[in-house]
């Protein structure tokens, strides 16, 4: 086969520029019409990948929020509550600065938020209803007709949901995710995707944490049609009495695994460990330490909940 030609409905924008395309058809309406030659031969068993869009799924995201959709944003700042914000620094404040002394008052100022400007903020659920379900950034385009050995083929648009994902087509998925509860704040904080690109077992690694020491627990969650396998999850302190260094395999508490000595992790499972039942109360310098892959599942329904694997 001889592709001879692409003509594309294409929007031109700047390589960082984020569009929502939850109306993705609407946007192409403002788009140029593009002729691009290709003159290219495909074997048999050859194929041509063309990708339309780069972007980001958010939707998928926004229901991990929950926990915070009730909190009011006010209450986290009062007229009283300073903040430190990072000034610019002049050509002159630079040259006041010692290289091995660090003083605050050339780096920040102290502020204070206004009441009517603490008053206009929005909570989470709020912001959650006017955010796009997915971004794509920079230019994008749909494939409108190719031309191959003298013939023109149509090809329907996608209009506002793309039916294939690079990121499904190459088995690449989205990750495992980590997240960590502040007890002094009082909620859970996402520290992202662990394991990232450790798509089989050839590719098990490890990966190594700093806990903080407000930290009190732990949460690795599996949220994407995957199975993620841990083979090994510690935590290395410093013990407040001998100064020694420590570890604990937190998957031997009262963890299953399967015949390959894995902790396996579906789409909507979690593992949780509260550091109080596992580490000293005085523990110092601590480190999670996560060894593991992940697998792309076979879809055979959704998950709209996460479920506990086990909470220890």
């Amino acid at each position: 086969m001889f592709l001879e030609s692409l003509q594309l409905r294409c929007l031109k924008n700047h390589r960082y520029q984020l569009t929502n395309v939850k109306h993705r058809s609407e946007n192409l309406k403002q788009a140029e019409i593009i002729n691009e030659e290709l003159e290219i031969s495909l074997t048999p068993g050859q194929d041509l990948l063309i990708p339309i869009e780069f972007g980001f799924d958010a939707k998928s995201q926004l229901k991990y929020t929950s926990y915070l959709d009730a909190q009011n944003p006010s209450a986290y700042f009062t007229n009283e509550t300073p903040i430190l914000v990072i000034k610019p620094l002049s050509i002159k404040d630079r040259n006041n600065i010692e290289s091995n002394i660090f003083n605050q008052e050339y780096f920040a100022d102290w502020k204070y938020l206004q009441q009517d400007f603490i008053s206009k903020t929005k909570s989470l659920s709020e912001l959650k209803s006017i955010s796009p379900e997915r971004f794509a950034v920079g230019t994008f385009m749909d494939i409108r007709s190719i031309i191959f050995d003298g013939k023109e083929l149509s090809i329907s648009s996608p209009n506002d949901n793309p039916k294939i994902s690079m990121s499904t087509y190459f088995l690449y998925g989205s990750c495992p995710y980590l997240l960590v509860f502040n007890s002094r704040k009082k909620y859970w904080i996402e520290m992202g995707p662990i394991l990232y690109g450790r798509r089989n077992q050839q590719m098990e690694s490890e990966e190594i944490y700093m806990i903080d020491g407000d930290i009190s627990k732990i949460k690795i969650e599996e949220r994407e049609p995957e199975i993620t396998f841990l083979s090994s999850v510690k935590l290395t302190y410093t013990d407040y009495f001998s100064k020694n260094r420590l570890v604990v395999e937190c998957l031997d508490i009262n963890s299953s695994r399967n015949n390959e000595g894995y902790c396996e992790l579906h789409q909507g499972q979690y593992l949780e460990f509260d550091l109080k039942n596992i580490l000293p109360k005085k523990a110092m310098n601590i480190e999670l330490s996560i060894v593991g892959y992940y697998e792309m599942a076979e879809i055979e329904g959704s998950c709209n909940q996460v479920q506990p694997c086990k909470v220890l």
